[in-house]
């Protein structure tokens, strides 16, 4: 359990915690008539010694944990629902209690997101200043889902989803060539994830690479897919087969590519 620690969060779950204290608290009840007790007037207290500061760390990391989670929903969609400033209060709150939970960024970087589409289905109205007003505040959303994915990459670096996370941002953006290099090393990491040929078919097919969405398409719905239960929403394979038989009937009236995609939103596109 000591060593597990060093690369993992165990002691952050109560009952592992508890069950390792027990038992440490059991080895340093324990006497041993075997041992002398010379011996026994420096061993008995530095057990005690280790056993208390690893409680007291343990605490302090679980108290940590605990207040960065206390005012943070479990799900991204949930925060989203927030107004971004309150959103950005409550992960600097979380963030600032341990700066070191992934879960936090991930779903700081996961809301911002949800939030940035939400944006941008939305119709752009005529008045004067109001698209100028609604450009800016796609922008500060984007950077805002950009920079919590950023600090999560540092936590988990070896997470692949969460640069292909990124790039999706960077596609409503426009930034496809920032996007690209980032589908490129999820894919590389990740050859067979189905959710990865999915979004970076996604990718090509809003640069108008009709063929090259098509075959990645066609890779998304080659891996094993789950289906999702009741209430989850709907199944991910039957949105890749619409996507699929969209892109193959824009193939078929005007070949492997497209013009630049409209500024229009696409929902099987974005």
């Amino acid at each position: 359990m000591l060593v597990h620690a060093w690369v993992d969060f165990n002691f952050h779950i109560p009952a592992t915690a508890i069950s390792c204290f027990l038992l440490l608290g059991l080895a340093t009840a324990v006497t041993w008539p075997e041992r002398p007790s010379r011996l026994a007037g420096w061993i008995n207290p530095l057990f005690l010694g280790l056993a208390l500061t690893l409680a007291g760390s343990t605490g302090w990391m679980g108290l940590r944990t605990w207040m960065a989670w206390k005012g943070v929903p479990s799900e991204a969609k949930d925060l989203a629902l927030w107004p971004k400033e309150k959103i950005q209060d409550c992960l600097v709150k979380a963030e600032r209690w341990d700066p070191s939970c992934l879960t936090v960024a991930e779903l700081g970087g996961d809301a911002y997101r949800l939030k940035l589409l939400e944006l941008f289905v939305e119709p752009i109205r005529q008045e004067a200043g109001v698209a100028a007003r609604k450009k800016e505040e796609i922008q500060q959303l984007a950077d805002s889902a950009v920079g919590w994915y950023r600090k999560a990459e540092k936590l988990n670096p070896l997470d692949d989803t969460l640069y292909v996370r990124r790039a999706t941002v960077l596609d409503l953006l426009g930034r496809f060539d920032e996007a690209e290099a980032l589908y490129q090393q999820g894919l590389k990491m990740r050859p067979h994830s189905r959710f990865f040929h999915l979004t970076y078919g996604n990718h090509l097919w809003r640069r108008g690479d009709l063929k090259g969405a098509e075959t990645h398409f066609q890779k998304a719905l080659q891996a094993h897919w789950m289906k999702p239960r009741q209430g989850e929403g709907k199944d991910p394979a039957d949105e890749a087969r619409a996507m699929l038989d969209q892109v193959k009937e824009q193939i078929a009236k005007g070949g492997q590519k497209r013009q630049a995609p409209s500024r229009r939103f696409n929902p099987y596109e974005d």
